[in-house]
């Protein structure tokens, strides 16, 4: 996690930043604050705090939701794709220093591992 803060430090961004942005371009439409909480699995607090910071850097689009005023809707700008294919490329670099150290087949265990980790656990 360090070694990923630090290579996303140049586009200014830190690592649940960048789940929260892959989300919206995986989810291919706006998405509720409250889902992307559940699926990132983070707090309301939390997920306030990422989102403000990512509409400070106009990244994403907050709106009040049209099938519910209570809940607000997140929408990627075309700045934050922008930030977000940069981001990508520096967070491959780190991971393949990181995976650097190990064979294929270990790093196949660990990932395999961790994913099932987290399904486990969330």
């Amino acid at each position: 996690r360090d070694k990923l803060m630090t290579a996303l430090k140049p586009v200014g961004i830190v690592p649940q930043e960048l789940a929260i942005l892959r989300l919206l371009v995986v989810s291919r439409e706006p998405i509720s604050q409250q889902a992307i909480g559940a699926k990132c699995n983070l707090d309301k607090t939390t997920v306030t705090e990422l989102v403000d910071g990512l509409e400070g850097q106009v990244y994403v689009r907050r709106q009040v939701s049209a099938k519910d005023r209570r809940s607000k809707i997140i929408s990627i700008t075309a700045s934050g794709r922008r930030v977000l294919n940069k981001a990508e490329k520096l967070a491959t670099v780190a991971e393949e220093n990181f995976t650097s150290l190990m064979t294929e087949r270990e790093w196949s265990t660990v990932r395999k591992c961790l994913i099932r980790f987290i399904e486990e656990h969330s």
